[in-house]
């Protein structure tokens, strides 16, 4: 059978391009060559490069070209057609639905979820308002603040300070600080806006914080190890400077599969599942909560396309619960090409 030819997509728009490159190799790495003819092409505001490409020396890889009309390769006077394309770009533009709308509109397969899903879950105040009504999952009382509004006094019902600052569209932790006064979300605030985005702000919820990943192939569902993320005490900073400004969670420390109160697991795991139905994904995701004091559960937000380097959080639970990561980025690709066949 001939090897069929897989676009692995990484770059993007935002500071999570090297994340993406990172993620985007080891998929590379990990995807067999003995059925795939791998091509590893990054796009940065629509420019296309070609990277690498199994067979292809320095010369052919620079003067490769990608023909946005139907996404062909050119190569000298070699026109190579793609049978899918592997989307490892976090944020901007596959995490928002661009990318999955172009590669639609030139009838091209691709992993993880379509347009809508990804679109909504990169929204992180629609995803809340959407699941909150849709499933009855309890989130943190939040405000959104548009780019031309002035930071406000958290004195909605439910948010005072501390309360949590973060991008409404970006991921990664980037742009999240924890504010305990007036002068500190005034700050945070600038340093969202000149990301280009608007802002949210949450109650914060002091307790446990969880991520939970997941696979989505042939129509099922299997919850991955539950993951626990613990971050330095910062009560210190928060009252010597009044914020703390979070960083990549890969810098944060893991704990998989954690100790936790009777039947959490449980709404943890049915939770994560619902959310996957409920928001069509496809391939896989991973989902993060906040558990309070009492044991009430609150949903975070929704990542359509985790991280896959070798830190990652999302392929330390496949490690966990004994997947290996060839055998997952293959059935990813075998699951998509399947779906594409059937016309789902």
């Amino acid at each position: 059978m001939a090897r069929q030819n897989i676009a692995i997509v990484t770059g993007g728009d935002t500071l999570e391009a090297a994340s993406s490159a990172a993620s985007a190799r080891n998929v590379h790495e990990h995807l067999d060559p003995a059925r795939f003819n791998r091509f590893l092409i990054s796009v940065e505001n629509w420019k296309w490069r070609l990277v690498q490409a199994d067979g292809m020396d320095a010369a052919q890889l620079a003067d490769a070209r990608i023909d946005l009309a139907d996404f062909t390769l050119a190569v000298g006077a070699d026109r190579i057609r793609f049978d899918a394309a592997f989307i490892a770009i976090h944020g901007a533009p596959a995490e928002t639905g661009h990318l999955q709308a172009y590669f639609e509109l030139v009838g091209l397969p691709y992993t993880g979820s379509g347009i809508l899903a990804s679109a909504l879950a990169m929204d992180k105040q629609s995803c809340k308002h959407f699941l909150a009504h849709a499933l009855g999952i309890p989130t943190p009382v939040h405000r959104y603040v548009t780019d031309g509004e002035e930071a406000f006094d958290p004195a909605a019902p439910g948010i005072a300070f501390p309360c949590i600052v973060k991008p409404n569209s970006y991921g990664s932790g980037m742009g999240v600080a924890l504010v305990a006064d007036r002068q500190a979300l005034e700050r945070a605030v600038k340093r969202i806006h000149a990301l280009g985005q608007d802002i949210l702000i949450e109650q914060f919820i002091c307790g446990r914080e969880f991520t939970v990943g997941a696979l989505m192939l042939d129509g099922k569902i299997e919850i991955l190890p539950i993951a626990e993320v613990f971050r330095p005490d910062h009560s210190a900073a928060l009252h010597e400077v009044g914020e703390v400004v979070f960083t990549d969670r890969q810098s944060a420390e893991l704990g998989l599969d954690p100790d936790l109160p009777d039947g959490c697991k449980e709404r943890l795991c049915d939770l994560t599942a619902r959310i996957g139905r409920a928001m069509n994904c496809r391939s896989f995701y991973r989902v993060d909560y906040m558990l309070d004091r009492d044991g009430g559960v609150y949903f975070l937000e929704l990542n359509t396309i985790p991280g896959m380097t070798p830190r990652s959080v999302f392929t330390r639970q496949m490690e966990r619960a004994g997947i290996g990561q060839a055998d997952i980025y293959n059935r990813i690709v075998q699951d998509m090409l399947a779906r594409s066949v059937a016309g789902g």
